[in-house]
């Protein structure tokens, strides 16, 4: 069962990916989390670090804004297996 923080988080995450929030809104939100994340639970660690990498990145200009919403969507459903996603057969 996930954790408070790590719902917390994913339901943010939905909200912003639904339109609900900006992207300015959401790292508002967000940016306050990390500063005590080291007490959260591992999951919950590794779903922010995965954000905040793809935050970092996006206001570096290393990645457009249409390529971290679409790893953010990804993130935030980690147990949906996309279509094109290769198999090991």
């Amino acid at each position: 069962m996930p954790s408070q923080i790590e719902t917390n988080i994913r339901r943010k995450l939905a909200a912003y990916l639904a339109g609900a929030t900006t992207l300015h809104q959401f790292e508002d939100w967000f940016a306050p989390i990390l500063w005590d994340i080291d007490h959260a639970d591992p999951e919950a660690r590794e779903l922010a670090g995965e954000i905040q990498i793809l935050l970092s990145e996006y206001s570096r200009g290393d990645r457009s804004l249409d390529r971290v919403r679409e790893e953010l969507t990804r993130i935030a459903s980690p147990h949906v297996v996309s279509k094109t996603s290769p198999t090991n057969s």
